[in-house]
C-alpha cells in the first residue's frame, strides 16, 4: 500500500505550486529562463499487473499546482498555509520537443517534460508502481 506522504512527494517532484496559470506561455519562456507554475489536469496511478486507476490528483494526494524554480533548480508546491515541500531537479536538457527535467525524491525517479506550447507530461515511478500525470505550464 503506498503512503500518502510517500506519493505527494513523489510527484511532487513535479508538482507542487501556489498560483494557477494564467494563460499558456510563448515557446521562448519553456526554455528553463523563466519559472513556470504548472497545473495537473489529469493524473492516473498504475500498478504492477497492469491495474490503473485515473483519479484527482487529491485522490492521490498530489498537488494540482506546482512551481518550477530553475534558479534554485526545485519543483516545489505549498503543503501549508506557510510551509512549502521541494524536490531537487538533478538534470535539465533542453531540446526542439521541449525542456526535460529530472530527478528522484523518497525513493521515486521521475521525469517531468514541459513542450514549447506549454503542454505537461510527468511520471513518477518506484518498483511496482508509476504515477502519471498530464497537464499544462505557463510563466510565473
Amino acid at each position: 500500500m503506498i503512503s500518502k506522504k510517500s506519493v505527494g512527494a513523489a510527484v511532487l517532484a513535479a508538482t507542487i505550486a501556489l498560483l494557477a496559470p494564467t494563460g499558456q506561455a510563448g515557446a521562448e519562456s519553456m526554455d528553463g529562463s523563466e519559472n513556470l507554475i504548472c497545473f495537473a489536469e489529469s493524473t492516473s496511478h498504475c500498478q504492477y499487473g497492469g491495474r490503473c486507476e485515473n483519479l484527482r490528483a487529491a485522490e492521490l494526494d498530489l498537488p494540482r499546482f506546482f512551481r518550477l524554480d530553475f534558479t534554485a533548480m526545485t519543483v516545489s508546491r505549498k503543503t501549508g498555509e506557510d510551509t512549502e515541500r521541494s524536490s531537487k531537479i538533478a538534470s535539465l536538457t533542453h531540446s526542439e520537443d521541449g525542456l526535460l527535467l529530472q530527478g528522484t525524491d523518497e525513493g521515486l525517479g521521475w521525469t517531468l517534460m514541459v513542450a514549447p506550447d506549454g503542454d505537461m507530461s510527468v511520471s513518477a515511478t518506484r518498483a511496482g508502481e508509476t504515477f502519471v500525470i498530464f497537464g499544462a505550464c505557463a510563466s510565473s
